[in-house]
């Protein structure tokens, strides 16, 4: 039987891509929803950083979950929004992209 739960995990650096990769590996089959503010895919930063900075890796070298990563895992991503807390949401939150009015679908 499906599990009905859905993880809302807000952070899409490295703690929340390994979240959503453990509760996979862990053999949750629920939902997942990763939420992050910023617009790429996580990724591990201080040693990408240097590399990407210098010229001997790739950007998409280090990263921790990408797109088709995320999908083979049943991941849903919603990059470039912040969550805002709001207690008339039903999930506790919104989220809100630049320059657009608050949802409380984050995805």
């Amino acid at each position: 039987m499906p599990d009905r739960r859905t993880f809302i995990i807000v952070g899409a650096g490295q703690a929340g891509a390994w979240v959503a990769r453990t509760l996979r590996n862990e053999g949750f089959d629920g939902a997942i929803l990763l939420i992050g503010e910023e617009q790429h895919w996580p990724y591990e930063r201080p040693p990408l950083s240097k590399s990407v900075l210098l010229g001997t890796a790739a950007q998409d070298e280090g990263l921790l979950l990408g797109e088709n990563q995320a999908s083979a895992l049943n991941v849903t991503t919603s990059l470039g929004v912040k969550a805002v807390r709001s207690t008339g949401a039903p999930s506790g939150f919104t989220c809100r992209t630049a320059g657009r009015s608050p949802t409380t679908i984050c995805s």
